[in-house]
């Protein structure tokens, strides 16, 4: 119940709780338990990269809105950065788009 309560108050759940869900708990981890899961980390990585632009945020913030079936906020998220003043994760990035 804990679980669902954090999810309820869009609180993330602890890593403990992710991996009791995975595991011992699968049988819970509910088609919607998961999508919830996968909102609250999008929308926690999306917030990591608005205030530190490290595009790295924004790709761990896609695979968490691909997997809960809302592609066009990792579509638009991933819009906002500028490829072309990248390094290093540019060739991720470039993937992660194509996915979306």
């Amino acid at each position: 119940m804990n679980i669902l309560r954090a999810v309820d108050a869009n609180q993330r759940l602890s890593e403990d709780d992710v991996v009791w869900l995975s595991a011992a708990g699968e049988e819970y981890f509910s088609d919607q338990l998961r999508a919830a899961y996968h909102r609250l980390e999008a929308d926690f990585f999306a917030s990591e990269y608005q205030k530190t632009r490290d595009p790295w945020m924004a790709v761990n913030a896609s695979g968490h809105y691909r997997k809960c079936d809302c592609a066009r906020d990792a579509d638009s998220l991933l819009g906002t950065i500028n490829v072309e003043q990248l390094k290093s994760p540019k060739a991720t990035l470039c993937t992660t788009r194509g996915g979306v």
